[in-house]
């Protein structure tokens, strides 16, 4: 049997050493991995440095179980390329972030990420930098559905960007502690879990009032299509009805409260009960800001990578369970972003300031759904079959970022654009109270009918 190898850093340089000073204390480190000539045979608190051409003459004779990438001054390109060739003779590979992700130039072991599958696609990726993201300093935020995927992300950024309080609420009791249990490290004092509902109006209130929010990020929102197909009133309570509710709280409020709505590129031209509900909310956003003068920013983007119940941990699943992979179609395309760079990227929004407050994010070209797969095939070293299933109910092959044309603003990742003229507040609030009856009677055949009948005609003001 091949002797286990704990620890191995790929990188003698500064963070390098760093990193290994901070984990020998817990653990072992066995060697560093560098290519400098100059480095090779030295030791750092006592662990070597190899080279990789030795690591891979070492990995034929022993099992390496952790090696940490710990080089944050490399561009994506290459560090893709180091990755991949690690991922070929060790169990993990884990990273530092790049430079620019670590606030102060600090190095620190929880800032440390297994490699993703994410990391390894051919696409655009985004530069983060968190040092432009002063605008959070001192505020105290809102981040509503805080516990799902996209909202758990930009907490752990806004606790980096040193907000003064980060008050966090989220329906799901077993996701919100989840969420606490891998967040340890989150400063208490000015972090606060609350466990409710956005369509509480006295909970939000209260919340709005009692921590005297500045910011509200509104993430919570039903997304499974073919569930929110089956379930169209609880669909329209939680993500229309629960955004109101939130409006209607900052509204009320004395204080000038900025608000921003987390779309998706299924509320253009929408056909599924994801969209309608999804394109409504950002109708009704925009109504609160005319009639209201309610500071808000509504910011549209397409999937992105590893969130909660996407069709990535499908296809993952199927592959490690030997089933066959079921695909809508060999022609199916997506825009796609990974969760760390989406957030990054909606807390840039806020500060750019412009009139017009619709946001897209740059999310390059669509990828296309059989090349995932194909990596994924490459990733996990395995190949099952691709069942071809069709189109489900509000079900697109390809989905759409804008209804009109995108204009650039000075973040070259985030473009501004407009939707439909609303030219009838009236009409608007009238179709939200017929809804509202017929949610409550739950007369959902008459509630698709009416849905269709209304982005009919609000498409109709579509302008160029």
């Amino acid at each position: 049997m091949k002797e286990l190898i704990d620890t191995i850093i790929y990188g003698a340089g500064n963070a390098g050493i760093r990193l290994a000073k901070k984990i020998k204390k817990k653990q072992n480190v066995s060697f560093f991995v560098d290519d400098k000539k100059i480095l090779e045979g030295k030791k750092f608190y006592k662990t070597e440095v190899i080279s990789y051409k030795n690591l891979i003459k070492l990995s034929k004779k022993k099992i390496i179980k952790n090696i940490i990438v710990a080089i944050p001054s490399l561009d994506f390109e290459k560090r893709k390329k180091i990755f991949r060739k690690l991922l070929l003779i060790s169990e993990i590979v884990t990273t530092l972030p790049f430079n620019s992700e670590l606030i102060d130039d600090k190095v620190s072991v929880s800032d440390i990420k297994k490699v993703s599958f994410v990391e390894l696609i051919d696409r655009q990726v985004i530069k983060i930098n968190y040092k432009d993201l002063n605008f959070y300093k001192g505020k105290n935020i809102l981040v509503t559905g805080s516990a799902g995927s996209i909202g758990s992300e930009l907490c752990s950024q806004l606790n980096k960007l040193k907000a003064s309080k980060i008050v966090m609420i989220d329906h799901s009791e077993s996701a919100l502690s989840n969420f606490i249990f891998k967040n340890k490290d989150m400063d208490n004092k000015k972090s606060k879990f609350i466990l409710g509902n956005i369509l509480d109006t006295e909970l939000i209130n209260k919340i709005i009032k009692q921590y005297k929010i500045d910011i509200v990020f509104h993430t919570a929102a039903y997304k499974h299509i073919d569930l929110l197909e089956d379930n169209i009133s609880e669909a329209i309570k939680n993500n229309i009805f629960g955004t109101k509710n939130i409006l209607d709280q900052i509204r009320n409020s004395k204080k000038k409260i900025k608000f921003i709505y987390v779309s998706t590129d299924k509320a253009v031209n929408p056909i599924s009960f994801l969209g309608y509900t999804k394109a409504f909310g950002e109708i009704l956003t925009e109504i609160y800001s005319i009639k209201y003068k309610i500071d808000i920013h509504v910011v549209r983007f397409g999937n992105v990578f590893a969130s909660d119940g996407s069709v990535l941990d499908k296809f993952v699943y199927q592959i490690k369970s030997d089933k066959d992979i079921t695909l809508t179609s060999y022609k199916m395309k997506r825009y796609f972003m990974s969760i760390k760079e989406a957030c990054h990227l909606l807390l840039r929004c806020p500060t750019l300031k412009l009139k017009n407050k619709l946001f897209i994010l740059n999310m390059g070209n669509q990828i296309k759904i059989i090349d995932i797969i194909k990596k994924l095939f490459k990733y996990y070293n395995k190949i099952v079959k691709i069942r071809v299933i069709g189109l489900r109910l509000g079900e697109k092959l390809e989905e759409e970022l804008s209804y009109n044309k995108l204009r650039k603003t000075n973040d070259k990742y985030i473009f501004s654009t407009t939707n439909p003229y609303i030219n009838n507040i009236d009409f608007i609030e009238q179709f939200l109270a017929t809804i509202y009856q017929k949610t409550l009677k739950k007369d959902e055949k008459n509630i698709r009918k009416e849905f269709k009948k209304f982005f009919k005609k609000y498409e109709a003001n579509k302008i160029s």
